[in-house]
């Protein structure tokens, strides 16, 4: 069996095509700075800021 680059490969019309059309479109309509906020560190020693997920469990 052979692997082909990722950019010899593409998807043709259909529903396949749309779905990642339409996930594409979720993902760059959506904030980054709000979705990460949950993750950033604090932007000054005196901002406690949102903590991480992983500081939950620690």
């Amino acid at each position: 069996m052979q692997v082909l680059p990722r950019n010899a490969v593409r998807l043709l019309p259909g529903p396949f095509l749309d779905a990642q059309a339409t996930a594409l479109d979720y993902l760059l309509s959506g904030d980054v700075n709000a979705g990460l906020a949950k993750v950033r560190p604090p932007s000054s020693p005196t901002d406690t800021g949102p903590t991480s997920w992983a500081s939950r469990w620690t």
